[in-house]
């Protein structure tokens, strides 16, 4: 099941955020051979990022985490 979060930083501060990916079993996604990236816009039609975030994966565990 897709969901959103709306993520609040505050200027001048180091941002982390992590996701966990679980199948619809609850087991972890294994994310072995898949990569994570992450970009912030001014808004969802803006053709430029604003900045890219940090992303790295635990392959095993189904975890994401973004910093910034």
């Amino acid at each position: 099941m897709a969901s959103t979060a709306n993520l609040t930083m505050d200027q001048g501060t180091t941002f982390t955020f992590n996701v966990i990916l679980e199948t619809t079993t609850g087991t972890p996604w294994n994310l072995t051979d898949w990569s994570v990236r992450g970009q912030m816009r001014k808004s969802y039609s803006s053709s430029s990022a604003t900045a890219s975030f940090t992303a790295t994966h635990d392959s095993k565990g189904g975890k994401i985490t973004i910093s910034l």
